[in-house]
């Protein structure tokens, strides 16, 4: 509400800044927010030992900026932590867990993944119910990542490093199916 009304007094403010300055200034109530319990698995140990292929898994999001329209499109890649090989990839403007569902689906047509562990973030598209019901169903774990640890899915983030650096940052896309 704080930040609805410092916008509509004409500052140009957002709700992360606003939050941090009331924190500073003790303008907050004291209450802290958690995470339930039983909930979300979060990773024990942030460096993977894969004994095999297809032991573990690491999924992430990278932007990828498209200049002919304007406005950035979403890569979700899932790689195998013992090859560091990119099993599957998918470029769209929204990625939802309906697209997740999908990509993980295709990836199981074409790998036998139970009893292997899925590391991703936090993002929305991982932690909804349909999709951690799917994976249960399907004998796969998944655990997440803890908040502003990149580290923990380092090799997912090395890959998408070296796409930044290689490719995002030296071509122009005209379109999605451009890039």
């Amino acid at each position: 509400m704080m930040t609805s009304e410092l916008q509509a007094m004409g500052r140009i403010i957002n709700d992360k800044k606003v939050y941090r300055l009331m924190g500073a200034h003790h303008l907050l109530f004291n209450t802290r927010i958690r995470a339930r319990p039983g909930r979300r698995d979060f990773v024990r140990f942030r460096r993977i030992k894969a004994d095999r292929p297809l032991q573990y898994l690491c999924m992430d999001i990278k932007y990828v900026h498209i200049h002919g329209q304007g406005r950035n499109a979403l890569l979700l890649t899932v790689m195998d932590v013992f090859t560091r090989r990119e099993l599957i990839h998918t470029l769209r403007f929204n990625i939802r867990k309906g697209e997740a569902l999908v990509m993980l689906s295709l990836l199981l047509l074409e790998y036998r993944l139970e009893g292997m562990v899925r590391r991703n973030d936090n993002g929305s598209q991982f932690i909804v119910a349909v999709v951690g019901q799917f994976l249960r169903e399907k004998g796969i774990y998944q655990e997440f990542t803890h908040v502003a640890t990149p580290e923990e899915n380092a090799y997912i983030e090395a890959l998408h490093s070296n796409l930044q650096r290689e490719v995002i940052e030296r071509f122009e896309f005209d379109s999605i199916y451009h890039a």
